[in-house]
C-alpha cells in the first residue's frame, strides 16, 4: 500500500493503513501503547501480551482488508511512533486505540492520525467521529478538543479500571479544525 505524507505540522511523517506484513509492527506499537498509558485503553498490557500470534495476525489481516475496520500507523523519520484504529458503527466511525510515543508528542502526529481516520470515515460516508477518553487524561482531551471533538455528556465505567470513567466525545467528520 502506498505511503502518504501526513499533514498537521509533523515533519518526515508517514501515516498509512496497516497491511498484512505489519503484524509485528502493530503488535509492538500496541504493547508500547499499553505499557505507556494503561489507563487510556480498555485492554491491559497483560491481556495483550497473552494473545497468541494468530490473534495479532487475524486483527491486522482484518483491518487491512475490511471495509468496516481500519488501523493506521505513524512513522516519524522512518521510526514507528503511533497508531489509531477506526470502526464503522451505523453512520459514524468510532476512533479507538489512539497513541503517540511520548518522544514524538507535540509534533502534530495526533492530528495526522485523527485526519487519517476522518478521511477513511469520509470515504465510507460516515457523518460523525466518536471516541471514548479516560476522564482526567488532559493531554488527550486537549488534542481531541483542538481537533473539533466535544463531550456528549455520556460517561461509563472504564472497562479495565472500574475506579476510572470514560467520557464520550464526538464531532462531524467534515470538521477541519484550524491549524495551530
Amino acid at each position: 500500500m502506498p505511503q502518504e505524507p501526513a499533514t498537521g505540522g509533523a515533519r518526515d511523517v508517514v501515516v498509512r493503513r496497516v497491511d498484512t506484513a505489519d503484524v509485528d509492527l502493530y503488535r509492538d506499537l500496541r504493547l508500547r501503547a499499553l505499557a505507556d498509558a494503561p489507563a487510556a485503553f480498555g485492554t491491559t498490557l497483560a491481556e495483550a501480551e497473552a494473545r497468541p500470534l494468530a490473534w495479532w495476525k487475524q486483527r491486522v489481516a482484518g483491518a487491512a482488508a475490511a471495509t468496516e475496520d481500519v488501523i493506521f500507523v505513524a512513522e516519524e523519520a522512518a521510526v514507528p511512533c503511533g497508531l489509531v484504529a477506526g470502526h464503522i458503527q451505523s453512520n459514524s466511525v468510532e476512533l479507538t486505540s489512539m497513541w503517540v510515543d511520548p518522544a514524538s508528542r507535540g509534533h502534530g502526529l495526533g492530528k495526522c492520525l485523527i485526519d487519517a481516520v476522518a478521511g477513511w470515515a469520509t470515504a465510507r460516508r460516515a457523518d460523525r467521529l466518536t471516541l471514548w477518553v479516560t476522564e482526567g487524561n488532559t493531554h488527550a482531551i486537549a488534542l481531541y478538543e483542538a481537533n473539533g471533538f466535544s463531550f456528549t455528556g455520556v460517561a461509563e465505567p472504564h472497562p479495565s479500571q472500574p475506579d476510572l470513567r470514560e467520557l464520550a466525545m464526538s464531532r462531524d467528520v467534515s470538521i477541519t479544525p484550524p491549524r495551530s
